[in-house]
């Protein structure tokens, strides 16, 4: 039987920041998940190895 592997993501509420800061970091988090999902995606298809310097020159 294969077991299933959890990934959790934590979620941080801003209240109160300039619309500057927001704009920002909507605009950091956004391409921190497409990198985070191209690594994956070159991970599992094994076209990069599992490690840093693999995936940096890759990406």
């Amino acid at each position: 039987m294969k077991t299933k592997k959890v990934k959790r993501s934590l979620r941080i509420e801003l209240n109160n920041i300039d619309q500057t800061i927001r704009i920002v970091l909507g605009y950091l988090t956004y391409h921190a998940g497409k990198l985070w999902n191209e690594a994956n995606y070159l991970v599992k298809n094994k076209i990069a190895k599992p490690n840093k310097f693999d995936l940096y020159n890759k990406l």
